[in-house]
C-alpha cells in the first residue's frame, strides 16, 4: 500500500497522545480529589495541601509529556519523506512506537493518582507527619514513572532503530519484521501498566501507614521498598523481551 508507513506514523501519534492523556487525566483528577477531601478535614492546612496537590499534578502529567514527545516525533515522521513508505514493517514500527508509550503511560498516570490521593489525605489526617509522608510520596511518585520511561525508550528504539532500512526486505521478511515490531511495542506498553499501578498502590498505602502507625515507620518503609521493587521486576521482564525481539533486526 502506498505511503502506509506515513499513515501508520500518524496513527501512532494519535494512539500515543490519546492513550497517554487518559492515564494522566485520571491521575491529575485523583490529586484534586485528595486535596479537596483533605481541605474539608483540615481547612487550616489549605495552602499546604494546595501546594502538595500541584506537586502531585506535576508528577501525574509526566506520563502524558512522554507520550506527547513521541507523538510529535511520529507526526514529524508521518509528514516527512521516508526511506520505505510502502513497507509494512516500517509502518508496524511506527504504529508500535505509539502503542508502546500510549499504553505504557496509562499505568503511570493512574498510579500517580493513587499516590496523590492517599498521600494528601494522610497529610490532612495528621499534619505533623507531613515531612515523612511527603518524602515517601516523592519516592513513590518517581518510582511509578519508571515503567513509562521504559516504554518511552522502547518507542524511541522502534522509531529510530527498528524503523530504518526496511526497503531492502523481501515480502516474507517484511511480514515477520512487522510482527516483531508490533510485538515489541505491545509487550512493553502492556507490561508497564500493572507494575506502575502496583508500585503506586504500595506507595500510597505506605503514605497512609506513615500516619496511622508512625511507631512502625521503618517497617513500613522496608515493606514499601521491597514491594515496589518486586512489582517493578515484571516490567523489566517486558523490557527484556522487547529488546530480544529488537535484536532480530540486526540480523
Amino acid at each position: 500500500m502506498k505511503d502506509i508507513a506515513n499513515m501508520a506514523a500518524f496513527l501512532g501519534a494519535g494512539f500515543a497522545v490519546g492513550l497517554g492523556a487518559i492515564g494522566s487525566g485520571w491521575g491529575i483528577g485523583n490529586a484534586v480529589v485528595g486535596a479537596a477531601r483533605g481541605m474539608a478535614k483540615q481547612p487550616s492546612r489549605n495552602f499546604a495541601l494546595f501546594r502538595s496537590m500541584l506537586i502531585n499534578q506535576a508528577f501525574g502529567s509526566n506520563a502524558s509529556i512522554f507520550a506527547l514527545v513521541i507523538g510529535i516525533l511520529l507526526w514529524l515522521k508521518g509528514g516527512s519523506k521516508l526511506d520505505a513508505p510502502d513497507s509494512l514493517a516500517q509502518a508496524a514500527a511506527y504504529l508500535s512506537a505509539g502503542l508502546s508509550i500510549g499504553i505504557g503511560a496509562l499505568g503511570s498516570g493512574i498510579g500517580s493518582g493513587l499516590v496523590a490521593q492517599d498521600s494528601l489525605e494522610a497529610i490532612a489526617r495528621c499534619p505533623k507527619a507531613e515531612s515523612r509522608v511527603s518524602l515517601m510520596m516523592f519516592i513513590a511518585q518517581a518510582w511509578c514513572q519508571t515503567p513509562c520511561v521504559f516504554a518511552f525508550v522502547v518507542s524511541i528504539l522502534l522509531m529510530y532503530v527498528v524503523g530504518n532500512n526496511f526497503n531492502v526486505l523481501t515480502d516474507e521478511q517484511n511480514i515477520v519484521a512487522a510482527g516483531r515490531a508490533l510485538g515489541m511495542g505491545i509487550c512493553m506498553g502492556a507490561g508497564a501498566i500493572g507494575p506502575a499501578i502496583g508500585i503506586a498502590f504500595v506507595g500510597a498505602k505506605a503514605c497512609q501507614g506513615a500516619t496511622n502507625s508512625p511507631e512502625h515507620l521503618q517497617n513500613i518503609r522496608n515493606s514499601f521498598f521491597v514491594g515496589a521493587a518486586v512489582s517493578e521486576s515484571t516490567t523489566v521482564y517486558a523490557l527484556v523481551i522487547s529488546l530480544l525481539m529488537m535484536g532480530g533486526f540486526a540480523d
